[in-house]
């Protein structure tokens, strides 16, 4: 496959750097990469070739931070010209994605659009002001079929909700982990080559001369600390170049009235041996100004080679640098506060060292580029589900081809097995059968309904009850959800709902998957117990190809209505929790959210779902709780759902123990407090009212963390050791 990964600057940065660093592990994983750049003087397109990328240089103007509108005609005239040569070179080098760095610049994504090639577009920072924001973001959500963010901080600052109909993907910047690692030797020989010794701290930072990182800060803190400790030595690693030369001249000028003497103030210039200079410092800065970073790699890097950083809050900075954990977060624009932090971790030697220990720990499990090239390649099928949905003329006709004779129903029927025996099915237009033990199984608008215990032979009707011929138990369970009067509010919850009902389903998501986001994009996930396919929704959205299944055929038409509607990749099938009509381990994800407290026995829903995952499950459940027992005294909870179904309350170590047998490995589990009614009120809008809902969102997270220990939801994750 090829990629064309376009980025708008010709100065080496960040996006360069992801280019670089992801050539060869995705070329490991089918990927050839060609960067285009614009033809102007920098260094990145000399960097990369250098690394053995290929390199395509064009006209590539950007939109530029001035209020010239001689600039901006220019940028407008000529943008129809450069999209026509960038469908050219997409033509010419069989491109089959492309990728988008930085927002402004559209010019990769019209011309992608136009050649029907599909789109990731990357959020990189918050440089971009708000009032561009607003007007770039439509443009966004037109052209990308995936959209990743550089930290998720980035996706509220941009107006991104949980909502949205896009995928969309969290990464950070690669590291190479194994060049970028804690080395002694490497740092006393840096040191020697700058004739410091051992005993003498250095602080460094690691920027290009350009406004947004803010050196004046760095060199203000270098004033306030060396005030402290006068041997200190101070290291800015960095290109300067023309277009910010005014402001390179005036950081050399400030140096020189800080009375700082040149020996202790190192201007090293533009290095490739970075993994050299970490290793040499005690402390790495990031001084960066408010509206420019994502996450920076400087930090990752710094991470890797053992060095406690201390950053400014900016951007998603702090998602990566944990504040008391491996590093220090101070306020931006603020040269005192990054000195006193500074000063702290100078002073004491073992904090420093607790803090380098878990930074490398962190940079190696989160942020290794191993990591980060599996996330883009989930991201990159991601765009082919959703690209493939967008040009389908027809998304009914592909819909009820779900087990027809296409890509999508070839992948599909590989993963099915007769949920009486496990063997293969054979299919025909309108059924599955199993030649193993004679069962057969109806196609019912493209659904195949998988389920043992059927009656009915014709199934013309949407008569869920004589479709389900097992226990009373779930009987009542598909009769309760097939009821029609409901049936619109099932396809569009959460989509219209009061934003604390919005908030707090997204908020229970976002849990559900702690400790397996990396996983998600791009992976199979099939939901159990799914309804209406809300969770399906949510899981598509972030990236995931979905096979929704619940007992009831009133849910599953409606999960495939809700795709449908919302454009999703998410395909319904009929099945039983406890006989998952599925192949061992064949697909990656295995979700459910308040599902298994349906059946008489969870347990044999838990095993099924183990046995079909892959990589991970997930489970949300209500757990065993004093407040829910007294919830239900107060008629707040029911001890029985409307459906008739006695409400099975589980604990952390229930759901663990089971999943373990399955040979998969928690690697998280909570309990938090959650209460909302499935169908919204009076005080869900008016908690939901502009001035109350800013109080009650904090205020309920707040809650948590004192007391949700003691909650009534339980969440587990858990991965196989190879996954």
């Amino acid at each position: 496959m090829n990629l064309l990964h376009v980025v708008h600057y010709p100065v080496f940065g960040g996006p360069h750097n992801q280019a670089l660093r992801l050539a060869e592990p995705l070329r490991r994983r089918g990927w050839e990469t060609t960067v285009l750049l614009p033809d102007e003087p920098g260094n990145a397109a000399e960097r990369l070739r250098e690394a053995g990328i290929e390199v395509v240089t064009m006209p590539l103007r950007r939109l530029r931070a001035t209020r010239d509108p001689r600039q901006q005609a220019t940028y407008a005239a000529s943008l129809p010209f450069e999209v026509r040569a960038v469908r050219r070179l997409i033509r010419d080098r069989r491109i089959d994605l492309v990728l988008i760095s930085g927002l402004v610049n559209p010019h990769g994504a019209i011309a992608a659009h136009l050649e029907r090639v599909p789109v990731v577009w990357q959020i990189v920072d918050t440089r971009t002001p708000t009032a561009l924001r607003r007007v770039e973001m439509p443009a966004v959500r037109r052209l990308a079929d995936v959209v990743m963010f550089d930290g998720r901080s980035l996706m509220p600052a941009h107006g991104w909700t949980e909502s949205e109909r896009l995928t969309s993907v969290v990464y950070y910047p690669p590291v190479d982990t194994q060049r970028f690692r804690v080395s002694a030797e490497r740092g006393l020989a840096r040191r020697s080559a700058l004739n410091v010794d051992a005993s003498t701290p250095v602080i460094g930072t690691v920027a290009n001369m350009n406004p947004q990182k803010g050196v004046e800060y760095f060199v203000r803190a270098a004033r306030e600390i060396v005030q402290g400790r006068p041997d200190a030595t101070f290291v800015v690693v960095g290109a300067a170049y023309e277009t910010h030369a005014e402001y390179t001249r005036q950081i050399r000028e400030e140096v020189s009235a800080s009375g700082i003497p040149a020996s202790q103030f190192i201007f090293a210039g533009e290095r490739s041996d970075l993994e050299c200079w970490y290793p040499a410092m005690d402390v790495k800065l990031i001084t960066s100004v408010p509206r420019s970073e994502g996450t920076t790699t400087t930090a990752l890097e710094a991470m890797a080679c053992g060095v406690p950083v201390v950053a400014t809050d900016v951007g998603a900075v702090r998602e990566v640098v944990e504040d008391g954990v491996t590093g220090l977060v101070v306020p931006p624009l603020d040269a005192e506060a990054l000195a006193r932090a500074t000063l702290r971790l100078l002073d004491d030697p073992e904090l420093r060292r607790r803090m380098g220990e878990v930074a490398r720990e962190r940079a190696v499990a989160r942020y290794d580029v191993e990591t980060c090239a599996d996330v883009h390649v989930r991201a990159f099928e991601a765009a082919f589900s959703h690209h493939r949905l967008r040009q389908a003329p027809d998304f009914d006709v592909q819909m009820s081809m779900a087990v027809g004779p296409s890509a999508e129903g070839d992948r599909l029927r590989d993963l099915l097995v007769c949920p009486g025996c496990r063997e293969p099915l054979r299919w025909a237009d309108d059924s599955a059968h199993c030649e193993s033990c004679g069962h057969t199984f109806p196609v019912i608008e493209g659904i195949p309904v998988l389920l043992i215990d059927q009656s009915a032979s014709k199934h013309d009707e949407l008569e869920h009850e004589h479709a389900v011929h097992g226990s009373v138990h779930k009987q009542h369970q598909a009769a309760h959800f097939d009821r029609a009067d409901a049936a619109e509010f099932e396809v569009t919850r959460p989509h219209g709902a009061p934003a604390l009902h919005r908030y707090l389903l997204a908020e229970k998501f976002r849990r559900s998957i702690r400790g397996i986001e990396p996983l998600i994009p791009g992976a199979t996930a099939l939901t159990v117990c799914g309804g209406s396919g809300m969770d399906a929704e949510f899981l598509s959205r972030a990236g995931a190809q979905v096979i929704a299944s619940d007992i009831s055929l009133g849910a599953a038409q409606r999960t495939a209505e809700r795709a449908r509607r919302y454009g999703l990749p998410v395909l319904a099938i009929v099945a039983d929790v406890e006989r998952l009509p599925f192949r061992d381990r064949s697909v990656d994800l295995v979700y459910v959210h308040d599902g298994l407290h349906h059946l008489e026995r969870p347990a044999a829903g838990l095993s099924e779902m183990g046995r079909v995952a892959g990589r991970a499950v997930s489970i949300t459940e209500p757990a065993q709780a004093f407040a829910t027992r007294v919830a239900v005294r107060l008629r707040w909870a029911l001890e029985r759902e409307e459906a008739g179904n006695r409400v099975a309350r589980l604990t952390p170590s229930d759901v663990s123990d089971v999943l373990r047998d399955e040979g998969l490995h928690p690697v998280h589990r909570e309990r938090y407090a959650m209460y909302y009614r499935h169908v919204p009120g009076a005080a869900s809008r008016l908690l939901s009212l502009p001035g109350v809902i800013s109080i009650v969102r904090p205020g309920w997270r707040l809650a948590n963390t004192f007391v949700g220990r003691w909650g009534n939801k339980l969440t587990v994750q858990a991965v196989r050791e190879e996954a």
